[in-house]
């Protein structure tokens, strides 16, 4: 079946499985960017015109969609159109937008689940306890690669004992890890 059977526009070959990603906070960090550059939301769309490569950019409609509020606002883009957005504004992309951690293209037409934040999804469960993120999670909660997280398990980052593949972590236990790994890192500089 081809994409156009399915219902799928393709407008190059790399967009084939791109995923969407959403928007933080209502789209509140990218007003804030925009603020911060000084730019309005057509000089936005002039500004992701420059730096894409293309030279198409992105239209001042979609760049309203995305920094708007109310009904007329969306949260969710193509990835070509957040990293436009991003890079015009000079941010990082994942200070912008949540980063998909892997890929749920089907479940995201299917699901209307799917279109609601990790922290929506998750169920308060009984006596305060949390769920145990995945390694994708603990990425995109920290905005850093698979590399990194590698390396802080190799340094000791406290992994949690499953029946599940893959590595669970406990984020409050993460989180004393991480600052207890910096305090070490910062007293190792002082004495050097």
């Amino acid at each position: 079946m081809s994409a156009r059977q399915s219902g799928r526009t393709i407008t190059n070959r790399h967009e084939v499985n791109m995923h969407k990603l959403l928007r933080k906070g209502s789209g509140q960090p990218l007003r804030d960017a925009m603020t911060a550059a000084g730019v309005t939301g057509p000089q936005l769309a002039e500004a992701t015109r420059r730096v894409d490569t293309a030279g198409r950019g992105i239209s001042p409609a979609t760049v309203g969609k995305l920094t708007g509020v109310g009904k007329t606002a969306t949260d969710s883009c193509r990835l070509r159109t957040a990293w436009l957005i991003a890079e015009a504004l000079d941010q990082p992309l994942h200070r912008l937008f949540f980063l998909p951690s892997v890929s749920t293209d089907t479940v995201e037409r299917s699901n209307p689940m799917a279109r609601k934040t990790l922290a929506e999804r998750r169920k308060a469960l009984p006596n305060g306890l949390q769920p145990l993120l995945k390694q994708a999670e603990l990425e995109a909660y920290y905005g850093v690669s698979n590399w990194t997280v590698d390396q802080w398990v190799k340094r000791g980052c406290p992994v949690e004992d499953t029946p599940f593949r893959g590595r669970r972590f406990d984020l409050d236990r993460v989180k004393q890890w991480i600052a207890q790994d910096q305090q070490s890192a910062a007293d190792n500089a002082a004495s050097a």
